[in-house]
């Protein structure tokens, strides 16, 4: 009578199945890390996308419901390389109340990341000085959109865009902001605009403007199809 021996599996057959157990279990562990990562990023652009919407929308009201007394410029006082933005005598701006009057600061606070956030202060009409530089320091600032990266603006008169717009320059007829965000591939450009006053001379007609924001248009899809910067 001959005995069965009992089947078992060797050494070797139990390595390689080990060996193939540790192979699948690190390519699942990276395909669920590439899911991961691509669905962060996903809902991070989405985020980026709603907060831009938002800011876009209340910077152009703050433009649009400007007083026909109000008056916008740069100051480079900061120091920080990003000239801020000022509104003066500006209501309810950036719904902010005007609590009877002052200035309205937008401006590219710096990050320890290397990016900036729009920020918005107001600073009373009675702080003058070296209270208003501290209040400029260490005051309330409201954050508006983080993530900002090399943010310019311009804006547009008399059939140019000027770089530098100084206190008592005036009212522009556009203002233009240039940027790029940290979650997004590609640079954002946004033009707003202002409501002319009646003591600015000939105002431009609204066929005049529509032409000139169409001829603007045209010249930044030219510039981005050539991957040069918008100048």
């Amino acid at each position: 009578m001959t005995l069965k021996k009992d089947k078992a599996f060797t050494i070797l057959e139990v390595i390689l199945a080990m060996a193939v157990l540790a192979l699948l279990s690190g390519a699942i562990y990276a395909i669920s890390m590439a899911a991961m990562q691509a669905t962060r990023e996903t809902l991070e652009e989405e985020l980026t996308i709603r907060r831009l919407e938002g800011f876009l929308r209340i910077t152009r009201d703050a433009f649009l419901n400007l007083p026909s007394n109000g008056s916008v410029y740069l100051d480079t006082a900061s120091g920080s390389g990003i000239p801020d933005l000022y509104f003066e005598k500006g209501s309810s701006l950036f719904g902010i109340p005007s609590l009877g009057g002052g200035t309205l600061v937008l401006a590219a606070r710096p990050r320890p990341n290397g990016t900036r956030t729009f920020s918005v202060l107001r600073i009373p009409q009675n702080v003058q000085g070296s209270d208003r530089d501290q209040l400029y320091e260490k005051g309330n600032w409201i954050s508006l959109l983080p993530n900002v990266i090399k943010p310019h603006w311009s804006f547009f008169r008399n059939g140019e865009w000027l770089d530098e717009w100084p206190q008592g320059a005036g009212r522009p007829q556009l203002v233009r902001l240039e940027m790029n965000l940290r979650a997004l591939p590609h640079p954002i450009v946004a033009t707003f605009y202002l409501p002319p006053t009646s003591g600015m001379g000939a105002v431009p007609s609204l066929d005049d403007l529509l032409n000139q924001l169409r001829m603007l248009k045209d010249k930044m899809n030219q510039q981005q199809n050539s991957n040069q910067p918008i100048k």
